[in-house]
């Protein structure tokens, strides 16, 4: 009886099927389980726009977009400053500018998703005050964007690691959403 439950149980549960049914509808978007994050609509959102492609983690395929989920304990949010100047002032103008990423690690591949260019250290700040909302407290957290690397190793003292980039276009936990494009998070 306690096999049959479990397998019932198991078999019906709402988070397995829809991951099981997101996959499969979104093989190419969808890369990793989904923890009951994604709904259809940020699935097929992507594979409108790009039209869905095979995923090859040794290839660059800049353009269409991709989901990863991770354990948010596995990720963190960074960002770099300097000074520079006003890309959208004076141009004699110096103010203290950024370049952020996200890193996932997922067994020997560290994902980066970086920013398109620089901004405005408020930005990242900003940026950085809504991961830390969105992803406390939370055990996953989804990645979207397009790879725009090929998979590089890398070798730190006698382990071979890996790290493959990504160009940031959105995360989302089960408390919500943040994009960079707008109509993202729909």
């Amino acid at each position: 009886m306690r096999i049959f439950s479990l397998f019932f149980l198991i078999t019906l549960s709402p988070n397995v099927y829809a991951n099981s049914v997101l996959k499969q509808k979104y093989p190419h978007g969808l890369l990793t389980e989904d923890y009951g994050i994604l709904e259809e609509n940020d699935l097929a959102a992507d594979a409108k726009n790009n039209g869905p492609y095979p995923y090859d983690i040794n290839k660059f395929q800049p353009a269409y977009m991709r989901w990863q989920c991770f354990p948010t304990e596995d990720t963190k949010f960074t960002y770099e400053k300097w000074k520079g100047n006003d890309p959208w002032g004076s141009e004699t103008k110096i103010v203290e500018m950024c370049a952020y990423s996200f890193y996932a690690q997922n067994g020997k591949i560290s994902h980066s998703y970086s920013g398109r260019r620089a901004y405005r250290i408020e930005f990242c700040k900003d940026l950085q005050k809504k991961w830390k909302q969105l992803t406390t407290n939370e055990p996953y957290v989804c990645l979207n964007g397009s790879p725009d690397s090929t998979l590089k190793e890398v070798k730190k003292s006698k382990i071979s690691l890996y790290e493959k980039s990504w160009t940031w276009n959105q995360f989302k936990t089960k408390k919500g959403c943040y994009y960079y494009f707008q109509g993202g998070c729909k």
